[in-house]
């Protein structure tokens, strides 16, 4: 390389690297020292197909640069640890009995190594109590940038996703994909312990598949690392063409181990030459919307800035406006041989048809970007996995190869519930939004309410929502379904017998055993006979091929979000409760007292309920509730279908929906927005549990008005959050979720308006 290379390389890591690096890992940890053995005289290879035997013949023809100054990091104590044998020349980061000792051998990496390093942790923390070793990184400022320290200086690392992209939601299932941003800074395995394996394997033969010569400068110019990022993706098996790689399908959050193509990727490898080595997308925030805290959005410790780093900007959506827009420039965008890049701007995931990306030059290095409120929605057409969060890529190509992505991302709040005008005003936002659930507590009571000849309104009602073939073979399995939860009850009691038996063993070893294995065996015998069960209520039982589970389900839900389910069947509903006990009565009054404090409904007289919809007009009531308002008829639809109209057969839930602690914080209340009759936006109402309160567009509490309705008066609020609770040995304790409380100053505002048709008004100078 000659001098003016040399420079060009350093300067150009320096961009890379140095100017983003801060000291979140508190410095960086040695590797080995050197073996005495150089490395080069080793095998590049030990078996691996023929993924190995080319290895070996490139290594012979002095092609292949091998993996000499090449380590792996194992940071779960072995629990999933890379078998080293096949890749000989590989070394591995060693820890001290002191490190191993303290844990700092342990989960997340959180140090720059001074190496070319790959390695992976296969640990995690339950969902609730911080999630993954991704997740984690992904919520802070300061963990993004890390991450991009990493990248840029040749470290790369695997991780499971555990448990923090799975379908389902609130746990049931699974979660969905709780991570609030992507980034090309590390490798996410889709599963739990061991996923991360096809990566791992993958690795070594990538890093040595590359020529001497373009190894060497990768490395020296922090491209190491987005060029192994470029080849996962576009060698993804699942992709049909190299222009799906500009496509979601190319750039999920997180892999599947299908997806790792090795062959592909070593010979893409290969393939690279000094001339024509891939370039990077680098982008920055150069104008963009910012929503005002204590006005726009509430919290005391975030904004709506994630991260700003070279490859990731991230948003979190908090304000109330439904457009975002940012301009981004891609224009730092490099080629080491400095060729000229095109620049490619796609919306990777998300409702593409509503993002809007504007080109602001001709090169369309910069691009101004709207973007839309987004509620969680499928990550693809037809898949389970659902998401909060929307990805535009910005890629370069070279005339050779294109760039890793580099993404701009936004997330928007679970446990929020929006509602937008036709306009786009906002209409309300309701905090501490969730999903209610209602399911088959006991099957044997429900098939009995099924057969029975009774005519009472509740069985006629559960029977009206199965047309006959249904209802024939609900009580055709209804009979395997009794004798086969005959068999479990009374393996059941084996157990607890086996169980009492065990407790009350003797002390000698032998009658210990035998009691242990006997309550292990009678164990044993509950779950086949419990799986027994479950796949008789899961097998396709008609001729539209749909399981009992399902079909019942099915009959749960429509009820569930049936609106008008209250008021059609208010007499009905009226006679159970008479009858109804104390807890079940107690139950539902808190639900409707909850219909009455935040808006939703009106009660008089104590017993009826008058909805009282934000949204005016004669059309029918289904159409015109908010996303709030139909949350809160489902949760008092789901407390009265389980409590007064079938207890003991239905049961009733209500979870909020869980967003991470780490990047936001627990309200419980609704604020529903004003605006004058010229449509300048007024302030909102906030409607909570302890009272309703209003305050102005500048977000400060109405204490005057006058005859207009105009706030002549205003006094100034903070917000301050709750002490994070902890156990005596200082660890989180759920509710992570931290309150928000809302305080009054001593500090006042007077206002004036120029007329009656000054809607607007300004501060009065005293």
């Amino acid at each position: 390389m000659n001098s003016r290379s040399k420079t060009s390389a350093r300067l150009f890591a320096t961009i890379l690297a140095g100017c983003i690096f801060a000291a979140w890992s508190g410095g960086e940890q040695k590797g080995p020292e050197p073996l005495s053995t150089p490395l080069t005289q080793t095998p590049i290879a030990v078996g691996g197909g023929e993924i190995g035997n080319m290895l070996r013949q490139w290594y012979a023809d002095g092609t292949a640069a091998g993996n000499a100054g090449d380590y792996y990091d194992n940071r779960d104590g072995g629990h999933s640890l890379l078998n080293l044998a096949p890749y000989p020349q590989l070394q591995k980061i060693e820890y001290s009995e002191e490190q191993i000792k303290t844990h700092r051998n342990s989960g997340m990496q959180t140090k720059i190594l001074p190496h070319v390093v790959f390695g992976n942790s296969s640990t995690s923390a339950p969902p609730r109590q911080g999630g993954s070793n991704i997740r984690s990184y992904y919520v802070s400022s300061d963990g993004l940038t890390f991450l991009c320290s990493q990248y840029l200086r040749n470290n790369l690392y695997i991780y499971p996703e555990h448990l923090d992209h799975d379908p389902g939601h609130n746990g049931i299932g699974g979660y969905g994909d709780l991570y609030p941003t992507n980034t090309p800074y590390l490798i996410a395995s889709q599963g739990s312990s061991g996923s991360d394996q096809p990566f791992m394997k993958a690795m070594p033969y990538v890093l040595a598949a590359f020529r001497p010569e373009v190894k060497k400068k990768l490395v020296q110019t922090g491209l190491l690392m987005p060029t192994i990022q470029m080849l996962l993706r576009m060698n993804n098996p699942l992709l049909s063409g190299s222009k799906e790689y500009l496509t979601g399908k190319a750039h999920p959050a997180v892999f599947q181990g299908t997806m790792v193509n090795v062959l592909g990727m070593v010979e893409t490898a290969h393939k690279i030459t000094p001339a024509n080595m891939p370039p990077i997308a680098l982008i920055r925030a150069v104008k963009e919307d910012t929503p005002s805290n204590g006005m726009d959005y509430f919290e005391p410790e975030h904004s709506e800035k994630l991260g700003d780093t070279p490859a990731v900007i991230a948003r979190i959506f908090r304000g109330a406006s439904y457009y975002r827009k940012i301009t981004v420039s891609a224009e730092n965008s490099r080629d080491v041989n400095r060729r000229p890049l095109k620049f490619y701007w796609t919306v990777l995931r998300g409702d593409s048809s509503k993002i809007k990306i504007e080109y602001k030059n001709p090169s369309r290095s910069v691009a101004e970007i709207t973007i839309p409120y987004q509620e969680r929605a499928p990550i693809a057409k037809d898949s389970l996995l659902e998401s909060n969060r929307i990805d535009i890529g910005v890629f370069v190509h070279n005339g050779a190869y294109y760039s890793p992505p580099a993404f701009v991302t936004f997330y928007t709040l679970d446990n929020e519930a929006r509602t937008y005008s036709l306009d786009r005003r906002p209409l309300e936002i309701a905090y501490g939004a969730g999903e209610s659930i209602v399911s088959i507590k006991d099957w044997t009571a429900f098939f009995d309410a099924l057969a029975s000849s009774s005519e009472s309104w509740p069985n006629t009602l559960l029977r009206s929502r199965f047309i006959s073939e249904e209802i024939e073979a609900l009580n055709k399995l209804a009979i395997e379904y009794r004798t086969a939860h005959a068999a479990l009850l009374a393996e059941q009691e084996k157990q607890a017998k086996a169980a009492a038996a065990s407790k009350a063993a003797g002390n000698s070893p032998d009658e210990k055993k035998k009691a242990a294995a006997a309550l292990h065996a009678a164990q044993k015998a509950v779950n086949q006979v419990r799986m027994s069960e479950k796949n008789l209520l899961d097998k396709k039982i008609t001729s539209a091929k749909i399981s009992a589970t399902d079909l019942v389900q099915r009959a749960l839900d429509s009820l569930l979000r049936d609106t008008d389910f209250w008021s059609a069947n208010s007499a009905a509903l009226k006679r159970l409760c008479e009858s109804a006990g104390k807890a079940a009565l107690d139950k539902v009054g808190k639900i409707r007292n909850k219909l009455v404090q935040y808006g939703v409904a009106e009660s008089p007289d104590g017993e009826l309920l008058n909805l009282t919809p934000l949204v005016k007009g004669n059309s029918p009531l289904k159409g015109r509730l908010t996303r709030f308002e139909k949350g809160m008829m489902e949760r008092l639809n789901a407390v009265v279908l389980g409590q007064i109209v079938f207890p003991g057969i239905v049961a009733d839930e209500w979870r909020e929906n869980y967003v991470d602690f780490r990047i936001t914080s627990s309200k419980d209340w609704r604020d529903v927005y004003r605006y004058a009759p010229d449509g300048t936006p007024a302030g909102w109402t906030r409607l909570q549990p302890d009272g309703k309160t209003e305050f102005n567009a500048e977000g400060l509490l109405v204490l005057e008005k006058d005859a207009l309705g105009r706030c002549v008066r205003a006094q100034n609020v903070r917000y301050e959050l709750e002490p994070q609770r902890r156990d005596s040995q200082g660890r989180l304790i759920e509710p992570f979720l931290r309150k928000l409380k809302m305080i009054p100053v001593d500090a006042y505002r007077e206002y004036e308006y120029d007329g009656e048709n000054d809607w607007k008004g300004h501060p009065r100078l005293r």
